[in-house]
């Protein structure tokens, strides 16, 4: 007699950035910003970077100024993104990496780490943060290392928070209909 069946579904959120593992030695743009390609730059001067072994390094030949790389993202009002990356810090005067990017609300510095400039860890710690975009539309995604600092950044990605879903089917009318929507999965947890 029971003529439904019911889903329980997380979305599986993927990496808006192409090649944030750096594997992609091809993947830099030294001319422009683009999407899926890391345009490598610094404010003045020398930057300094380079993907190497499957990570974007910063060596000493940095003019001490910042430098990022970035990639054109499509972002969407409403939505909340994640942001996670690891880093390194090899050398320089300052220890210092983050995100500065436009939601929506002007550029902010995300995902900060400072890291004692006169203590070189030579391990990679990750970096994690959140933000809810307030417009849609195309934004610059853009990582920095600060200063003069040397290190490595690797696995950025930015994902949207996972959705959860309850789906009913109804094997009669062989109808799908949304029964619960959890845009932030914070209702239903269902990753928990």
């Amino acid at each position: 007699k029971n003529d439904k069946l019911y889903w329980f579904v997380l979305d599986q959120p993927e990496n808006l950035l192409g090649n944030g593992e750096f594997n992609d030695q091809d993947s830099i743009s030294n001319t422009t910003v683009e999407y899926d390609k890391w345009m490598i730059i610094a404010d003045s001067g020398v930057h300094g970077m380079d993907i190497t072994g499957g990570v974007l390094v910063r060596d000493g030949t940095n003019s001490g100024n910042n430098s990022s790389a970035r990639q054109h993202v499509d972002i969407e009002e409403g939505v909340t993104y994640n942001i996670s990356y690891d880093r390194k810090r090899t050398g320089g005067t300052t220890g210092r990496t983050n995100v500065f990017s436009d939601f929506g609300d002007g550029n902010q510095n995300l995902a900060i780490s400072d890291e004692n400039a006169t203590f070189n860890s030579g391990t990679f710690i990750t970096v994690t943060d959140s933000v809810t975009a307030t417009v849609t539309g195309k934004m610059s995604f853009r990582i920095y290392f600060i200063g003069s600092m040397e290190g490595e950044i690797d696995n950025i990605s930015l994902t949207r928070s996972a959705t959860s879903r309850i789906i009913q089917y109804d094997t009669k009318k062989n109808i799908i209909t949304p029964v619960l929507v959890d845009i932030e999965n914070t209702i239903l947890q269902l990753n928990k």
